[in-house]
């Protein structure tokens, strides 16, 4: 059991890491102040528009979402 809980552990980490090189490397993006309903319709816009942009977002279940999206997004 230790050992599965330290593999969910570190693929978080691993995971995480990824993300934060993804956003560190961005440059001219656009910032997103929350994922709720008028947040969904400006990353929907963005992404149309080939913009590249981070979510910034409080409540987990909102982050988690945009995550499951596709986008860049901190918590």
């Amino acid at each position: 059991l230790a050992h599965i809980v330290q593999g969910m552990v570190t693929d978080r980490l691993a995971w995480r890491r990824r993300m934060q090189t993804r956003i560190d490397a961005l440059r001219g993006h656009v910032i997103v102040c929350g994922y709720g309903r008028m947040g969904t319709i400006v990353c929907r816009e963005l992404l149309a528009a080939g913009r590249e942009f981070v979510v910034v977002e409080q409540s987990e279940p909102a982050w988690q979402a945009a995550i499951e999206s596709g986008y860049l997004a901190l918590h």
